[in-house]
Formats: structure tokens, C-alpha cells, sequence
């Protein structure tokens, strides 16, 4: 009896460790398995410039699953608010008359420049405006100058200057700065597609960056393109927000009938009926609508209202710009201070 109870704790023992073991790679694939889902789930789903810069230029053009209408109305009104009423040329006002005097000529002919600069490349139109858009996108402007001749105008010998404004997204060009000073530029380059490589050298060209760090001249995220994922995650919730307006809209008619057999009678007249709302019948058993819950509602309004937040916080868009003008009334002497907001982060 004693052996037989030594080989029945044996078992029993053993037992327990195959339980343990199993229970210890549970535990483990249990471990991995959130290492992983925190390795992939992130509040932030564009964190190198490529993926942000060519996610928004794809929300602005239309070419995007979500954000589209969010991304564009943000880049339009930064970019009317970024170009204002445009460039304007005034000539220098000196106090000394005798200075005045030796400087004039020089002035008039710096300012006939400036005019006729601004006026064949449409800067007093809408050309400001396009690269405040483009600047807005991808966070910096490239231009390229170039002489102009005319054939009418004989005082204009090669003076005037063409400008031509370089997209990042189509030519992926690199920014190449001085070692010892990153506001030196060196030069601009890129392949196209087809074609020879091309490049860039100043004074034929102008690089003006409006985002990232100081000394980092080719990351420049632009300021909607850091809250890409909330703007996708608004449009989604109105999204769903509509979905359930869409449920609400069309209630399910339903027959509580007392047994099985009298709901098969029910369902038989039904059928042939294609029954809608506004037609009146006969039935038996007891008649009403099922809608769904509301609870979630609430929910879904504040995840709207705080995304909206995020957003005009991040962009200086005021709130009301994104679809909530209700939100600006309600605040009350918050509503004054809106409109700085944009112009301070233009």
C-alpha cells in the first residue's frame, strides 16, 4: 500500500507540473502577445516625414480613405491666413533730404524691379496663395529663378526674373547645407523618373523651410501633418455618427407574437407585403419598432468635440472652421481669441 501511494504522488506531481507548464507558456505567449500589440498600437501612425508629407498631399487632392474634407479645409484657411493681402512694395523713406536726393534713382529702379517681378509672376494673385498651399503641405518651398527676356520691351534686357516653384512630393530632392552652417545652402538634387539628374545651385534658387529643427534642412513635418491620425479618427467618428443617425432612420418593425406557430402565420403575410413604413395591415400579436441603444451616443460626441479640440489646437484652426460652430457660442469669451489663434500660428 505504501509503494502504490508513493507511485500515486508521483503521478499526481507530475500532473501539476505539465498544469504549471502549461500555464507558464500561456503566460508567456500572454506577455509577447501585448509586447506586440503595444509595438503596433500608437496614437501616431505617420512618424517619418515621407509617409506624413504624402498622406496629406493625398488627403488635400481627394485621393485619401479618410480626412479629406478635415485636411483640405485646414491647408486653404492657413494658407488664405499665411498670404494675407499679399506682397507689397513701398520704397525707403530716408530723413536726410541730401541722402534722399543721391538715393533716389537707385530707389526708383529697385522699385520698378520689385513691380514688374511681382507682376509677371502673378505674385499680387493667386500665386501666393498656391505656395502658401504647397508650403503648407510639405513644410518648405523650393523656387527656381531664372532670367527672363522680352521681345516688346527693350529696357528689359535679361533682368527680370522667372520664378518656378519645385514640389518635394513629385522630385523627393535633397537639401544639401554647408557643414559648418546649416543656413548655408549648397544645393538642391534629385533624378527624376525620366530623366537626367538634376541639381541646383545658388543664386538660381531659393530653399525656405517652415517646419522641423533648425538644423535639420530636409525633415520639415508641417503642423497638420502631426495630427493626421486625429483628423482620420474624426472623420471616422462622423462617419459612424452618420451610421447611427442611419439606424435611428430606418426603425425595425417588430410582431411580439404569443407562440411559434402564430409568428409563422405573421411572417407568411409579411413576406409578400414588402411591407414599409406608412402601409397600414392586419396581424396578430402585439406590434412595435426596435431602434438601438443611444448610450453610445454620448460617447461618440465627446470623442468628436475632443478630436476637434486636438485639432484646432494643433493647426491654430479656430473650432467653429471644423464643422462645430455651436462649440464657439457655448464657450462664450472664449470666441474672441479665435481668430488670433490662427493669425498667431500663421
Amino acid at each position: 500500500m505504501r509503494i502504490q501511494t508513493r507511485r500515486q504522488q508521483i503521478q499526481e506531481l507530475r500532473a501539476e507540473n505539465l498544469r504549471l507548464a502549461k500555464i507558464q507558456e500561456l503566460v508567456i505567449d500572454n506577455v509577447l502577445a501585448v509586447q506586440e500589440k503595444d509595438a503596433t498600437y500608437t496614437g501616431n501612425r505617420y512618424k517619418t516625414y515621407s509617409e506624413a508629407v504624402l498622406e496629406l498631399a493625398n488627403k488635400y487632392s481627394g485621393n485619401a480613405d479618410w480626412g479629406v474634407i478635415q485636411a483640405g479645409s485646414i491647408i486653404d484657411l492657413r494658407a488664405a491666413y499665411i498670404a494675407g493681402q499679399g506682397i507689397k512694395v513701398s520704397k525707403v523713406k530716408f530723413d536726410d533730404e541730401e541722402q534722399a536726393r543721391a538715393s533716389k534713382e537707385a530707389i526708383d529702379a529697385a522699385y520698378a524691379f520689385a513691380q514688374r517681378f511681382i507682376d509677371k509672376n502673378e505674385l499680387d494673385h493667386e500665386l501666393v496663395q498656391d505656395l502658401a498651399r504647397e508650403a503648407e503641405i510639405e513644410g518648405k518651398a523650393l523656387i527656381k529663378l531664372f532670367p527672363l527676356k522680352s521681345e516688346d520691351d527693350a529696357s528689359i534686357d535679361g533682368t527680370d526674373i522667372a520664378i518656378r516653384w519645385i514640389s518635394w512630393t513629385t522630385n523627393k530632392y535633397t537639401v544639401k547645407v554647408d557643414a559648418a552652417d546649416y543656413l548655408q545652402l549648397e544645393s538642391v538634387e534629385w533624378s527624376p523618373a525620366s530623366g537626367q539628374p538634376q541639381k541646383l545651385l545658388p543664386p538660381g534658387c531659393v530653399y525656405k523651410k517652415f517646419a522641423g529643427r533648425l538644423d535639420v534642412p530636409n525633415e520639415t513635418m508641417p503642423r497638420t501633418a502631426k495630427c493626421l491620425t486625429q483628423i482620420e479618427n474624426l472623420d471616422r467618428a462622423l462617419w459612424s455618427w452618420r451610421h447611427i443617425n442611419s439606424l435611428y432612420a430606418a426603425p425595425v418593425p417588430d410582431f411580439e407574437c404569443e407562440t411559434a406557430e402564430q409568428a409563422k402565420v405573421v411572417q407568411a403575410k409579411l413576406d409578400p407585403v414588402n411591407w414599409k413604413e406608412g402601409k397600414a395591415f392586419a396581424h396578430t400579436g402585439v406590434f412595435n419598432f426596435k431602434q438601438p441603444s443611444a448610450e453610445g451616443q454620448a460617447a461618440l460626441e465627446k470623442e468628436i468635440i475632443t478630436l476637434m479640440k486636438l485639432i484646432s489646437g494643433t493647426t491654430g484652426v479656430p473650432i467653429h472652421f471644423l464643422g462645430a460652430p455651436e462649440l464657439t457660442t457655448k464657450y462664450g469669451a472664449a470666441n474672441e481669441g479665435l481668430l488670433e489663434l490662427i493669425a498667431m500660428s500663421t
